[in-house]
């Protein structure tokens, strides 16, 4: 009896326990968003569009400036915001989402033209660039009329810069609100580049002379044999360089001229070249020549392979030379390969 009555108490333990609830983990948070303009004003009926990877959502704020966006846990979650009145130059960016509360500031709608212009009139085709706070906002080309325009910004403070090659640049902090319309004068100007060429293969480098410096829009100089150049090049460009000589390899890169003049190193090597001679000009079958083995610089090549009419006949020494034997006279040749 008493072994039936500790079964049935066993029994009744184990039905407990498994009717014991497990709490469910959620994989979903919930942002509690409130949109507000300056001064903390709420923002009724904005559109939020919220995207995650691999998902998306849309909802409008109610009369308070809040809605409730479900995003997935631990999710990166990027918010635009569209209003009638009001915007933000940058979606809002949530990082490792967790149910928690979330504010986004927005700002009046506003609008920034810019004109550049020189003493004989507009500037076309000029960059543009419109920062807030260090970051970039909107850039691009004057049109035409030397125009450009923003589109819909936040108001506010802003950073303008114009420029445009072989032009000094014009900088200015203005406030922008509404549709503001602003001029800034840019005019034409160059600088000295001074360029110095050099071989690396010597320590220190040593110059080189008769170098031909082509720049694109610009033209073509030779240095002189000290190495050096000097060019004037219009300022805020990106030209074009290339530098060529014979028996030397040919470089090319891209300068950038800002509005100050300054020093261009530039580096140019010969081209790689392996050069065999007899160190005597008399030849005789039967007997021994001795050859000698350099490089582009006229150094001696340790450890290349001599070859008589294809066939390998020595290596050179430290100082390049090799002792090749000459059995019969005839046509061939001998060569060498590098080690």
């Amino acid at each position: 009896m008493r072994t039936l009555t500790t079964l049935l108490v066993a029994t009744v333990l184990l039905i407990s326990a498994a009717a014991v609830p497990v709490a469910a983990q959620s994989d979903t948070a919930t942002l509690t968003v409130t949109v507000q303009g300056p001064n903390g004003t709420a923002v009724p009926s904005a559109e939020l569009s919220a995207s995650w990877d691999g998902g998306s959502t849309t909802v409008t704020t109610a009369g308070n400036g809040k809605a409730f966006i479900d995003v997935p846990a631990g999710a990166n979650v990027t918010i635009d915001v569209s209003s009638d009145q009001y915007v933000r130059n940058q979606p809002f960016v949530v990082t490792n989402a967790s149910s928690s509360d979330v504010t986004i500031d927005v700002a009046p709608k506003a609008e920034l033209v810019v004109e550049a212009r020189e003493s004989s009139g507009p500037v076309a085709d000029a960059q543009v660039i419109v920062r807030k706070g260090g970051a970039v906002v909107a850039s691009g080309q004057t049109d035409d009329g030397g125009e450009f325009a923003t589109g819909t910004v936040e108001a506010g403070e802003y950073g303008v810069t114009v420029r445009k090659r072989g032009y000094y640049r014009n900088s200015t902090t203005l406030e922008v609100s509404n549709t503001t319309e602003t001029t800034l004068t840019v005019r034409q100007g160059s600088v000295t580049l001074q360029f110095n060429v050099t071989d690396p293969h010597f320590s220190p480098p040593e110059p080189v002379g008769g170098v031909t410096l082509s720049l694109d829009s610009v033209g073509a100089f030779q240095t002189l044999s000290s190495g050096e150049q000097d060019v004037r090049v219009p300022v805020n460009a990106e030209l074009e360089l290339t530098a060529s000589k014979d028996q030397y390899q040919t470089v090319s890169r891209t300068i950038d001229v800002e509005e100050t003049a300054r020093s261009v190193n530039v580096s140019i090597s010969r081209r790689q070249q392996v050069n065999l001679t007899p160190v005597s000009n008399r030849i005789v079958a039967g007997e021994v020549v001795v050859v000698r083995v350099t490089n582009e610089y006229s150094e001696p090549i340790e450890g290349a392979t001599v070859r008589l009419d294809g066939e390998s006949v020595g290596e050179t020494a430290a100082d390049g030379e090799a002792t090749v034997r000459i059995e019969t006279p005839g046509g061939g040749g001998y060569g060498e390969e590098g080690a």
